[in-house]
């Protein structure tokens, strides 16, 4: 019999030995999303005889649309065992997921891993929406400007992100401490964040690069102008182009996201670029 209950910390260790099955990540990559995650998401799982079979994660954070802010959850990492895939197991995590949220009048958003997933979403209430647009940066071949490049605290990382957000219509807003492990889990997983600074101002860059192309997830400044953040990033990476993410009405090939409100209202596009993957 599957029985569906909130994850305890007896169950980490069936819930690490699934994420890996499905995910192919590194036991200390889990590690990191557990210590910093377990005590303050929502882990959902579904167990046979006390072996998780099935999970998913509701991490909270908050919604800034028109100068207002509403509780929100991010799904994450959702998986069924191999074994037990076809079910129903995974909808019957989601429909807990909506009670959860419906009671705290809660809106949920996520990233699904393929394209055909989102009509699986479809059917609950869930609706298509612009989360970034990926740009191909333009920036002066050769161009130099003189800037100080260190490594990212978490911090400046913070007050430069709060800073940006403000000028957008709408954004996810997380916790300090939740930008802190977003800036572990990036350097974990091979990619850089820096703290550039020039003349006019300073500026976060967050993002992997690879011998042909730097992409940037995020780009977070307090002023300044962005081409001098951008040539700052190819002095770094020289030969290389550079992708963007940025509010999805700016130029460039948009990556959605699914929304499902509250308040069945239609979702508005929001700059969602940090999906912790």
């Amino acid at each position: 019999m599957i029985i569906y209950q909130q994850a305890e910390a007896q169950h980490i260790p069936g819930m690490t030995a699934l994420w890996a099955e499905t995910f192919g990540d590194s036991e200390g990559y889990i590690r990191g999303f557990y210590a910093h995650w377990f005590a303050k998401a929502v882990c959902l799982i579904a167990a046979e005889n006390g072996t998780v079979v099935g999970m998913i994660h509701m991490l909270p954070f908050r919604l800034r649309q028109n100068g207002k802010e509403r509780s929100c959850y991010y799904i994450y990492a959702g998986a069924v065992s191999p074994a037990y895939r076809g079910q129903g197991i995974f909808t019957g995590l989601v429909r807990i997921v909506h009670q959860r949220s419906e009671a705290e009048q809660a809106d949920i958003l996520g990233m699904p891993a393929s394209e055909g997933l989102f009509s699986y979403y479809a059917r609950f209430g869930y609706r298509k929406v612009p989360f970034y647009a990926d740009a191909v940066c333009e920036h002066a071949a050769g161009q130099t400007v003189p800037a100080a490049v260190t490594e990212l605290a978490a911090a400046d990382y913070a007050r430069m992100r709060n800073a940006m957000l403000q000028a957008m219509p709408g954004a996810a807003v997380w916790e300090n401490d939740d930008l802190r492990y977003a800036l572990d889990e990036i350097r974990c997983s091979g990619g850089f964040a820096r703290l550039i600074e020039t003349a006019e101002g300073a500026c976060a860059v967050l993002g992997y690069a690879d011998s042909e192309t730097v992409r940037i997830t995020e780009l977070a400044a307090e002023h300044g102008a962005r081409a001098d953040y951008l040539a700052a990033v190819s002095a770094l990476f020289p030969g290389r182009a550079i992708r963007c993410r940025c509010f999805p009405g700016e130029p460039g090939g948009v990556h959605c996201g699914i929304f499902r409100t509250a308040d069945g209202s239609e979702p508005t596009p929001c700059y969602f670029p940090l999906d912790f993957v």
